[in-house]
């Protein structure tokens, strides 16, 4: 168990940010967007205990981050699509600083890395 994340584990963060992201902006009926928004979200909150769990160093900023994905969580089930991107852009806010965290606390790549969300 390390005490940073690496840079698959930032990866995948991402990724399961853009799948949220994407999720919640597609075309798709009521249910099907609420449906889709939810399994993601789920998928991003394992991503998010997972390196909680692993990467001691970064659990205060993952918890901050958590607390936004569960409002996208809460407005999700209640159909809010708007308050819900709205929410997602404070996720996408928690996503920085946890990759500032870890470019501080390692002094790797990850200050270099892109954000194309």
């Amino acid at each position: 168990m390390g005490l940073l994340a690496s840079e698959p584990e930032l990866d995948s963060l991402e990724k399961a940010v853009r799948r949220v992201a994407r999720s919640l902006s597609s075309g798709s009926g009521e249910g099907t967007w609420r449906r889709e928004a939810l399994a993601e979200v789920y998928s991003l909150n394992q991503i998010i205990g997972r390196m909680a769990r692993e990467s001691p160093g970064l659990s205060t900023v993952l918890r901050e981050m958590q607390l936004d994905v569960n409002a996208v969580t809460v407005q999700a089930k209640h159909g809010e699509r708007e308050s819900a991107v709205a929410s997602l852009r404070r996720v996408e806010g928690s996503l920085e600083r946890v990759v500032a965290r870890a470019a501080l606390t390692s002094g790797d790549k990850a200050s270099n890395r892109r954000r194309d969300l």
